[in-house]
């Protein structure tokens, strides 16, 4: 479970922090080594899980799938 802490203003590009109120993120994180950055849908699914330089070619395929410009 997450929740947005309790600074809900967005920051640059429109990220928001989240907390991890269970711990099952840092669980899941600690199984996965190679995942450097996690997206979360905004009903809070993983959309992305990849290493950094990985992220703009996931990015890439979602908005593809999206179709979104």
């Amino acid at each position: 479970r997450v929740r947005l802490t309790g600074d809900d203003q967005p920051a640059r590009g429109g990220a928001v922090a989240i907390d991890d109120v269970d711990g099952a993120l840092a669980g899941w994180r600690a199984k996965h080594p190679a995942v450097d950055v996690v997206v979360l849908r905004p009903d809070r699914y993983v959309a992305i899980a990849c290493p950094t330089d990985a992220f703009a070619r996931h990015t890439a395929a979602v908005k593809l799938a999206m179709a979104v410009a």
